[in-house]
């Protein structure tokens, strides 16, 4: 099979209806390892034989130019819309994730805004840097989804002595858990 690796980079996949739809990082974004858009490519089979869709599924960039890099997106269908999550940065901005929704998965997604953002004014909690790399699942026994994130703290407090790893400066990334606010309706197939 075949795998487009110059034209999607950290991807996320949703499976439905017999295809795959993998939604990964595409595009050379300058100021950061992200892409300047998120490519939409199917597979019958997901091991191979990628068609893209649309290389700008996910558009960040509508007037173009380079001005935000996005990455790592998760999808879920939530009452019959699309909603996919991804990371976005800019120069000088770190992570934050972003909300994006479509009624259709074969047409673009529309930009709903931040979903989760770094608390940078608040020294004292993990999360005062960047967040980034959202995963979302619908969790039954909770009746509502949840979205586990990389966090980042940046100035060490409350931090820790964590030996051997390759942050500097004090820095700590841990795994923050977000639960929606609504149970959900949701049931099953």
């Amino acid at each position: 099979g075949t795998f487009p690796h110059k034209q999607c980079d950290d991807i996320g996949v949703y499976y439905e209806d017999g295809v795959f739809h993998m939604f990964g990082e595409h595009g050379k974004f300058p100021h950061g390892p992200d892409g300047t858009s998120l490519a939409h490519f199917t597979s019958k089979t997901g091991l191979g034989d990628w068609k893209l869709i649309d290389p700008k599924a996910v558009d960040p960039n509508p007037d173009g130019g380079n001005t935000y890099g996005v990455g790592d997106a998760t999808i879920a269908k939530i009452q019959g819309t699309y909603y996919l999550f991804c990371d976005r940065e800019s120069k000088g901005s770190p992570y934050k994730v972003t909300a994006w929704r479509s009624k259709d998965l074969n047409k673009p997604f529309e930009y709903l805004g931040k979903a989760i953002t770094p608390r940078s004014d608040e020294v004292d909690d993990w999360d005062n840097y960047r967040i980034q790399d959202p995963d979302i699942a619908y969790v039954p026994e909770l009746n509502r989804y949840v979205m586990t994130c990389n966090m980042m703290d940046k100035d060490g407090n409350p931090g820790g002595n964590f030996s051997g790893g390759s942050l500097k400066g004090g820095s700590t990334r841990v795994i923050g858990v977000f639960y929606s606010n609504k149970k959900s309706g949701k049931t099953s197939k």
